[in-house]
């Protein structure tokens, strides 16, 4: 048959708090945290609540740091050790695996800036730059007409905001959120 033994453990505060009187030779730990024991232990008499009980064990004080120990073998050496015929960088080649299997391709960026019309274009555009971060854009263009827009901000996103026409030269744009950016005007 197993034998389990098992000791009451837990924090100073709920010690404290809860303050019970442990069985006689019973041992109860306090412990730091729940995870961390700071080594402190008392035993009980079965009379005495855990306040009343002092302290049998409590932790000293970190002892001075070790010599610095001796350098071990290097992975080479060990490999040297265990059969490895070779020079250094023969054995790190060997520590190459194959090559793997492609991963799979990712989604599809994001459609890119419009580019600027060649000299054989028909129609006539304008591109604004939007350097300061504005909820409205107010677009002054020499086309001479009513324009169709395209508003993309400083990352390439396209945004939609509300156009109003204030003449064939000028429009205003309002948007729901301040950002920069481009407007294509065709």
């Amino acid at each position: 048959m197993a034998l389990q033994w098992q000791v009451r453990r837990d924090t100073a505060n709920n010690w404290t708090n809860g303050n019970p009187i442990i069985a006689e030779g019973e041992f109860g730990i306090e412990l730091e945290s729940l995870n961390t024991p700071n080594l402190k232990l008392k035993i009980g008499d079965g009379v005495s609540a855990w306040v009343d009980l002092e302290y049998t064990l409590t932790q000293g004080e970190a002892g001075a740091d070790g010599s610095v120990g001796t350098d071990g073998d290097s992975a080479y050496d060990i490999a040297v050790t265990g059969g490895f015929v070779g020079t250094e960088t023969q054995w790190l080649a060997t520590l190459k695996g194959d090559a793997g299997i492609d991963g799979v391709d990712g989604e599809q960026g994001l459609q890119g800036v419009p580019g600027t019309p060649g000299s054989d274009a028909t129609d006539k555009n304008y591109i604004h730059t939007q350097l300061s971060s504005e909820t409205v854009w107010t677009i002054t263009h020499p086309l001479s007409k009513y324009v169709s827009i395209v508003v993309v901000d400083s990352g390439g996103n396209k945004v939609f905001g509300k156009e109003e026409y204030i003449s064939v030269n000028e429009v205003k744009i309002t948007f729901t959120a301040a950002f920069s950016g481009y407007a294509y005007l065709n």
